[in-house]
């Protein structure tokens, strides 16, 4: 139920899925969205392309995933995930593990 018409956000630390595996669990899961965290400690603002690594994979893509998927680098993950963390709060007052309630997201032409 937390899934469902939601954006879920996911990491590629110390996983063995491609970004197309990400996406169909999101989707399969009912996910409106997905961003993935790039967990590059030694590069926390790096990002890279999320591009299919086969043919079968970009074709399952193509033909199943519909549903916007971003890639953000660790220190803008670490931002967003924490967007409602103020540095006083006791662990118990910290809300929606920090997250905001709402993450807007707009294609080029739809920014207010």
């Amino acid at each position: 139920d937390e899934i469902e018409g939601n954006m879920v956000v996911m990491t590629n630390e110390s996983s063995n899925m491609t970004p197309i595996a990400m996406a169909r669990v999101a989707k399969e899961s009912g996910a409106a969205a997905l961003m993935i965290v790039n967990f590059d400690r030694e590069n926390p603002d790096a990002i890279y392309s999320l591009e299919a690594e086969s043919k079968e994979e970009a074709e399952f893509a193509e033909n199943h995933i519909d549903i916007p998927v971003i890639m953000v680098s660790l220190a803008s993950g670490n931002l967003i995930t924490t967007a409602t963390v103020e540095e006083d709060m006791d662990e118990e007052d910290i809300v929606n593990n920090g997250m905001p309630d709402r993450i807007r997201l707009y294609g080029a032409g739809d920014r207010p």
